[in-house]
């Protein structure tokens, strides 16, 4: 796979797995209609996040999904989010996926992904 950004040693864990077929993710996003750099790593994007140095550097470079659209609704109103909700389902070229909590999914994602597959959530 084409990562969208260099990954360091052993990263994605061995425990992610190509998302299922029919699972709907969702992602906040910045602009209407999202932009690739509403789909940058924290890394990549260089947040305050992404610079401590209490978080695994994979995870930095991984994507945060939702995949329950209230939970992410609830998340709107944080500061440095985005305002907008997008829907998105994942091939398996697109990279892989790792289940956290809280309906948190992390997302490392390859260059085969397009941001014109998302819809945008009313």
């Amino acid at each position: 796979m084409n990562w969208t950004e260099e990954l360091p040693r052993g990263c994605p864990p061995s425990k992610a797995e190509t998302a299922a077929p029919e699972q709907v993710f969702y992602r906040m996003t910045r602009n209407d209609p999202p932009k690739e750099e509403d789909f940058y790593s924290q890394a990549k994007a260089q947040t305050r996040r992404a610079m401590s140095r209490d978080v695994d550097e994979c995870i930095k470079r991984g994507v945060s999904l939702f995949d329950d659209l209230d939970t992410i609704a609830n998340k709107l109103h944080l500061p440095r989010t985005g305002k907008y909700v997008v829907e998105l389902t994942l091939n398996p070229s697109d990279g892989v996926v790792l289940e956290g909590s809280n309906h948190h999914w992390t997302w490392w994602k390859t260059d085969s992904f397009s941001i014109n597959r998302c819809k945008k959530v009313p």
